[in-house]
């Protein structure tokens, strides 16, 4: 690992955000099986299993992430709190070939598969429609929950997230993109980064709060660009570690122990957030989740010695995942939803104990999505992306 300054190059690629890239994308997979199997499996089973109950951690983890690869280039310029190096119009050229060619392919998919056969849709069997009229541009149709995808707007409505739900984080960090030059950084121009997350944190989280919830808009997570922000703070404190204001220093002062703390912590806070009437709190537990995030991230790009939690993430098997995990984040619903309609078709004719059959669940599942990914990766999303340089 080399010593980290502002003049390292820009084709810099840190292997390990990848690796917990892809950790997280097949987490969110193993979440959606779970999902789908935890009403039939006994106490035992959903006891064993509750450690893959909280998918939404994974997202805060991919919003931090996306903020600190952001912002990096831009902490590693001779202008760290300007403008994005080589303009605007190549940056948002660049977000668009790499995130919309193989989202759009991805909802086609769905898209297609929900009119065909909606019953594995939950946005579309309620409505018990001829196949010709789930194409009319009616109320009921499927054109409902298609033009905000089309439009990547579908986080902003809840009942529009029905239709393939893990597609909404995709729309919320599609919006951040352009939120990231247009106002983060203008706005560091005037304030220290310490005082932009407060300020995103108080702004997003104030409504959902006090409002009631059909006004509260807490289905689009607004406090999720507060991690989005902490992901640039990430980036400073690495490559501008003068331009992190004092309030800002606790980041920088890390331990193994700090972050096992942390992570206790985070752990807690997550289950009680998970509890209905508390539900409230989600955005304290979001928080805690990108704060211990962007804390592990700095320490380990600090530290020059590997260890053994990035020789985890560098093992080239889970680097392997993280070069295709936004495929596998992308269509693991659709494959689990196919997937799941031939288990229980064969479970009409053959006798398993739900529990088996979630473990089967989870072993086929895992890997066919992870088989089928790859395959997508390579029609849909490999012949977009910028080949990556490791210096």
């Amino acid at each position: 690992m080399p010593e980290l300054s502002s003049k390292t190059p820009p084709s810099h690629h840190f292997e390990f955000l990848d690796g917990i890239r892809g950790l997280m994308a097949v987490y969110v997979c193993l979440f959606h099986i779970r999902e789908e199997s935890v009403k039939s499996l006994s106490e035992g089973g959903r006891l064993l299993s509750l450690p893959l109950h909280f998918g939404h951690a994974a997202v805060c983890v991919f919003i931090v992430l996306s903020g600190f690869v952001l912002m990096a280039p831009v902490a590693r310029s001779d202008n760290p709190l300007g403008q994005i190096p080589g303009g605007l119009l190549p940056y948002f050229l660049r977000r668009a070939r790499r995130i919309l060619p193989p989202y759009y392919a991805a909802f086609a998919m769905t898209f297609l598969m929900g009119i065909l056969s909606p019953e594995g849709f939950k946005a579309l069997r309620q409505f018990d429609l001829p196949v010709l009229q789930r194409l009319l541009f009616t109320e009921n149709s499927a054109w409902h929950y298609a033009i905000p995808h089309l439009l990547l707007i579908n986080n902003w409505g809840e009942q529009w997230q029905t239709l393939d739900y893990p597609l909404w984080s995709v729309a919320l960090e599609w919006q951040l993109y352009f939120f990231f030059p247009l106002v983060f950084l203008p706005l560091l121009q005037k304030i220290k980064i310490t005082t932009l997350i407060l300020l995103v944190l108080l702004v997003s989280v104030l409504p959902a709060s006090l409002l009631p919830y059909n006004y509260s808009g807490m289905w689009t997570f607004p406090w999720l660009a507060a991690l989005f922000c902490l992901g640039m703070l990430g980036a400073l404190a690495c490559f501008s570690p003068q331009l992190i204001p004092s309030s800002g220093k606790i980041f920088l002062l890390s331990s193994n122990r700090t972050i096992s703390l942390l992570a206790a912590i985070t752990i807690g806070l997550i289950f009680a957030a998970d509890q209905p009437n508390l539900y409230r709190i989600s955005w304290i537990a979001d928080l805690s989740i990108g704060i211990t995030t962007i804390i592990f991230i700095i320490k380990n790009l600090k530290n020059t010695k590997k260890t053994k939690a990035i020789q985890l993430l560098t093992n080239p098997s889970i680097l392997y995942l993280g070069s295709i995990s936004y495929s596998i984040y992308l269509i693991h619903k659709l494959v689990l939803i196919k997937l799941g309609g031939i288990f229980k078709h064969l479970t009409n004719h053959y006798i398993i104990h739900d529990d088996i059959f979630f473990l089967l669940f989870i072993t086929v599942g895992t890997t066919t999505v992870i088989v089928i990914s790859h395959l997508f990766h390579i029609a849909f999303e490999r012949p977009f992306m910028k080949k990556k340089s490791i210096k």
